[in-house]
């Protein structure tokens, strides 16, 4: 039996200049715990579709750690 151990989240806000920022959401199911991580791309990929980011994000689910996965303006879908 699979149990999903996370809540996945599409998160959309728009910057000062109004540009839409994306990222992705991600938090244990049950009790979490006190701390969070925040990954953010560098000049090569996006962070939310980049598989070490989603890789990094399910290791952190296990450890109930939530984490966010956010692309700066002009990058991403």
């Amino acid at each position: 039996m699979l149990v999903k151990l996370m809540k996945t989240k599409l998160v959309e806000f728009k910057n000062k200049r109004g540009n839409t920022l994306r990222g992705i959401l991600v938090i244990p199911n049950g009790s979490i715990s006190n701390l969070g991580v925040i990954c953010l791309h560098g000049f090569e990929r996006v962070s939310t579709t980049e598989k070490k980011f989603k890789k990094l994000a399910d290791k952190l689910v296990e450890r109930k750690i939530p984490s966010f996965r956010f692309d700066y303006t002009g990058c991403g879908a």
